[in-house]
């Protein structure tokens, strides 16, 4: 059944008309370049730029503990001039409005109640750090959803969700016990990102599918409903252990 509401590809398209609108091609070009003029790889710049709020590497860190202070400053107000240039800070409100908005459309999705799941925080949040509370949320859900189903083991859960097209469908999925051997690998896929940017990036968690009998991967933010036969009104309370 085709949802009547925009779907991740219609998101994608919002988001690539907003990186026209304020140039981001050309931020992005300009950032990297402040990135070589820092003598950092231009790849961390790429990094930061995809996901701002993510976790730098080690080795970044190691730069910026080590250089010194005037020349830190300077760097600091190449990197606020940029921004002011591009107006960068209206691009990410424009941006989380639009994500916000596709996730309005689907307040119902469990994982998108805060019946099921709500990081706390105090004081006012930026538009980034509510983007950055959506992903620590969505891999949080996918680890919980992983427990849940080793508790219950042999047992399984029945899950409908929404593709990346807009399509509803469902899947049943179990516990498997990783199999290693020499001639076959059998374990959960690694988590992948989906998406172009900040805005349209949503996170990809395996789980082991029954009929197919293999690990597939599944938009957690986008499952609307967990049930099992065992739970017919309702999943076990979602626990932070």
């Amino acid at each position: 059944m085709k949802q009547n509401k925009i779907n991740l590809n219609d998101l994608l398209s919002q988001v690539r008309d907003l990186n026209k609108k304020y140039l981001i091609e050309d931020f992005s070009e300009e950032y990297r370049n402040l990135f070589v003029k820092m003598n950092i790889d231009s790849k961390y710049a790429e990094e930061m730029i995809k996901n701002p709020f993510g976790s730098p590497s080690s080795q970044f860190n190691y730069f910026f503990q080590n250089i010194d202070e005037k020349s830190f400053q300077s760097y600091l107000k190449d990197f606020k001039s940029i921004k002011k240039k591009y107006k960068y800070d209206s691009y990410v409100k424009e941006g989380h409005a639009l994500r916000k908005n596709f996730l309005q459309q689907r307040k119902n999705y469990i994982f998108n109640s805060a019946k099921f799941i709500k990081f706390q925080t105090s004081g006012r949040t930026t538009a980034l750090e509510k983007l950055s509370m959506d992903y620590a949320e969505q891999h949080f859900v996918g680890k919980w959803v992983d427990k849940l189903l080793k508790r219950i083991y042999p047992r399984t859960l029945t899950i409908k969700y929404e593709d990346l097209s807009g399509f509803i469908k469902s899947a049943e999925i179990q516990y498997r016990k990783p199999y290693f051997d020499m001639n076959c690998v059998e374990a959960p896929l690694i988590d992948r990102i989906i998406g172009e940017s900040i805005f349209d990036s949503f996170l990809l968690h395996s789980f082991y599918n029954v009929e197919t009998k293999s690990y597939q991967y599944y938009p957690v933010k986008l499952i609307i409903d967990m049930r099992s036969k065992d739970y017919p009104s309702e999943i076990p309370k979602m626990d932070h252990e």
